[in-house]
């Protein structure tokens, strides 16, 4: 693409945008077999996500299939600055035997497997 400026001289102007990038260690939290009970048995395991660049990356987290024995909470906020980490909690938590398995993905980008089982 051309930039006119003045109607007399062209800039070239190019340039590219991709998702903000960011990794995750571990890639996978295996919550292993739970004996059920009455009261839900509530496993909590931490992965770190990592900022790896030098500007704030906007921050989001999606279910791929919003499985209800899983959940989490971050301390990410809105945006991750360069060079930070920070800390995601999952819960496994069931009342109702058999296994399961989701993917938490982190900025469109970067998913770790979570899966868990009760019998």
């Amino acid at each position: 693409d051309y930039l006119t400026v003045n109607a007399t001289t062209s800039v070239t102007v190019s340039g590219s945008a991709s998702n903000p990038v960011v990794t995750v260690n571990p890639t996978s939290l295996a919550f292993g077999n739970t004996v059920l009970s009455s009261t839900p048995l509530s496993i909590t395991k931490t992965f770190t996500v990592s900022n790896p660049g030098t500007v704030a990356v906007p921050m989001s987290f999606e279910w791929s299939y919003g499985r209800p024995a899983f959940s989490y909470t971050h301390t990410c906020g809105t945006s991750l600055a360069g060079g930070a980490s920070c800390s995601v909690s999952v819960t496994f938590a069931t009342a109702t035997a058999g296994g399961s398995t989701d993917y938490l993905t982190v900025n469109a980008t970067t998913s770790v497997t979570v899966s868990g089982s009760a019998s």
